[in-house]
């Protein structure tokens, strides 16, 4: 993940992201259901599917 491609979509801790992202195996399908910065503070929602 570039590091300056994560702060342009404003992710923060690109680190987990990144093992979570080698870490899915066979699972091909990923969505992103939510995403959303109040206060500073980012939340996401995503599935990960075959």
């Amino acid at each position: 993940m570039d590091a300056g491609l994560a702060h342009e979509l404003g992710v923060s801790g690109r680190s987990p992201w990144q093992l979570l992202d080698g870490a899915d195996g066979d699972l091909t399908t990923h969505r992103l259901l939510y995403a959303e910065t109040v206060d500073g503070v980012s939340c996401f929602v995503a599935t990960w599917s075959p």
